[in-house]
This record gives structure tokens, sequence and C-alpha cells, in this order.
């Protein structure tokens, strides 16, 4: 699905139709500048005191929604978090990045310039 969506509210709405009772557990949340698109990314909003389980969570809903056609809307990543969990040490939580413009992964890029060529 190459669908162009006008903010990350417009995309969020569009998620939740697909994502079944995963989304549930999930919120958008902002950080950074708020006119870079960027700056959005779904947040598990559930119990985190096991990060593991958090990360398999994320990533199961994020193959969900990859799966109805929103791969081009979205990204999987970590990033460092400050919450403790049950292993009290710094550990990396997974979220899922927002893009409401298409976003093209660097593949996509690479294929398109060679194209050009």
């Amino acid at each position: 699905m190459e669908t162009y969506f006008a903010n990350a509210q417009e995309l969020w709405e569009a998620l939740q139709e697909h994502g079944g009772v995963l989304i549930r557990d999930f919120e958008l949340s902002h950080y950074g500048d708020e006119d870079h698109a960027a700056g959005y990314v779904l947040l598990y909003k559930g119990i985190t005191h096991d990060i593991h389980r958090v990360n398999k969570t994320v990533e199961m809903l994020y193959n969900k929604l990859a799966a109805a056609g929103f791969e081009n809307n979205m990204e999987f990543t970590y990033r460092d978090i400050e919450r403790p969990d049950k292993y009290n040490g710094a550990k990396r939580e997974a979220v899922i990045e927002l893009y409401p413009g298409l976003h093209m992964a660097e593949t996509d890029d690479q294929t398109a310039f060679e194209d050009q060529m």
C-alpha cells in the first residue's frame, strides 16, 4: 500500500483499523521537533517490567501492520530507555517510528538512483 497520510494522527487512525487487539496496548507519542514527521512513534503502554516481552510485542505489531501494507509508513527501531525493568540495567526499547508521508527504504532509494543512471 503506497498511501500518503497528511499527518501522524491520520496515519495512527488508519493503523488502528488494521492492528487488531494488539494495537490497544499502544499509544501515539511524540518526541523531538513537532514539525519533523519522524518525531512520532507508537509506544507500548502496557506493563513494562520485562523489556524483552515489550520488544517482542512491538515486533509482532510491526509485522502485523507491515503485512497489512503499511511498511512504507513506519519503521521498526530501538531507542535507549531510562525506565527500570526487572534487570535494573540500561535497555533498548523497541518502537515503531511513523512516517505519515511515503517513506522509502534505503534499498528503494538505491534502486531509484540506479534506474536514473
